[in-house]
């Protein structure tokens, strides 16, 4: 298939071989005779002019065959990865995930899942929300780790400071009342989230040991990203027993 010539290019082509056309003239004629005007020598100033606008034209010509092409590849590149990246659905991002602000999706979300293993950090540091979201009659579903499963144990036995607390349960019982919904599922989550009908955040877990900064990220609703995790969290749903 022949790749079309474009027009910008043939244009380029053609004002580059015009500068060196003129340069080669302008030396030519520069230096075709000797004339002084006010102590000024013109045919050599033609010539040094002609000399200009030839090394001009040259190193034009080396910019446009071999920079700008590439500072052409370069931002595309950037604009296209820019895109993928928007259209992946990503529009939030947070590292450490601690200082993520759940506060205004607590309040004003229609549908609140959230999943976790046994962390109840969420229901602790937004105790007013919790009260102010259920106050309003809008119900929360939490996802927790069965105590006594499989994965309660596997993680009890490969971080001996976590697993249900059953205590931490029952404090959350306390704080959101009627509104919560608690569905138990038995396996070592890869991540934890918290899911609106606008909206996911997504909470990573580390591979290795020990304790860091974990990043979050947000996908919006009608995004690739946004559809997997949200069959994901349905296919965990439909697995996990019943309060």
């Amino acid at each position: 298939m022949t790749t079309p010539v474009r027009k910008s290019d043939i244009l380029q082509k053609n004002a580059n071989l015009t500068l060196v056309i003129v340069g080669f003239l302008l030396i030519g004629i520069g230096n075709s005779f000797e004339v002084e005007i006010f102590k000024i020598e013109l045919g050599r100033l033609i010539a040094e002019v002609g000399g200009l606008v030839l090394v001009v034209g040259l190193l034009h010509w080396l910019y446009e065959s071999t920079m700008r092409r590439q500072l052409f590849r370069e931002i595309v590149e950037s604009v296209v990865g820019a895109g993928e990246v928007s259209a992946s659905g990503i529009c939030d991002f947070k590292i450490p995930s601690r200082e993520i602000d759940y506060r205004e999706l607590i309040e004003k979300s229609e549908r609140l899942w959230i999943g976790e293993h046994y962390s109840t950090k969420i229901f602790e540091d937004y105790v007013d929300s919790f009260a102010e979201r259920h106050g309003s009659g809008k119900p929360t579903l939490l996802l927790q780790l069965l105590p006594g499963s499989a994965g309660d144990i596997y993680l009890k036995e490969a971080i001996p400071s976590s697993g249900v607390d059953e205590r931490k349960i029952a404090r959350i019982r306390q704080i959101c009342g009627k509104g919560l919904t608690i569905r138990w599922h038995k396996l070592v989550l890869r991540y934890s989230f918290v899911m609106t009908d606008t909206s996911i955040w997504v909470r990573f877990y580390r591979n290795s040991e020990g304790y860091s900064v974990v990043p979050a990220i947000r996908v919006s609703e009608g995004s690739n990203l946004y559809e997997f995790f949200s069959k994901d969290i349905d296919e965990l749903l439909n697995g996990c027993v019943d309060d």
